[in-house]
């Protein structure tokens, strides 16, 4: 079993590596789009909070427009990881991207200047 998850994985990463880069652009716009609307139009209450993340691995979808479209909207908080694998979500700015650096694991984390996502508001 470990073993077929393992080859799955492998597959799947040979898979997203060599997605075109135009494509996934193309798509990250797209379902960036769709997930605007949702958020927008289509969600009965209004969301104060956004939960994101930032791409990093292969084939992953770039969020960041959706991300800049929200944060005049509502707060928007990406995750910062803990050399014990814990995770908070921190809030971040207009000028996100600037303040982004590698995290633990060299995944672009926000800086510990903002505020952490209290899901008990």
């Amino acid at each position: 079993m470990a073993s077929r998850r393992h080859e799955i994985r492998g597959e799947m990463k040979r898979i997203l590596t060599n997605l075109d880069p135009r494509w996934l652009k193309a798509a990250s716009q797209q379902l960036c789009d769709h997930l605007g609307d949702l958020l927008d139009r289509r969600v009965e209450r209004k969301l104060e909070h956004l939960l994101a993340w930032v791409n990093f691995f292969p084939g992953e979808v770039d969020l960041s427009c959706l991300i800049g479209e929200q944060l005049g909207v509502r707060s928007v908080y990406l995750p910062r990881v803990f050399k014990d694998g814990t995770m908070k979500f921190l809030s971040i700015g207009s000028d996100w991207m600037e303040s982004m650096g590698a995290g633990e694991f060299g995944i672009p984390e926000p800086s510990d200047a903002g505020e952490s996502f209290d899901h008990s508001n």
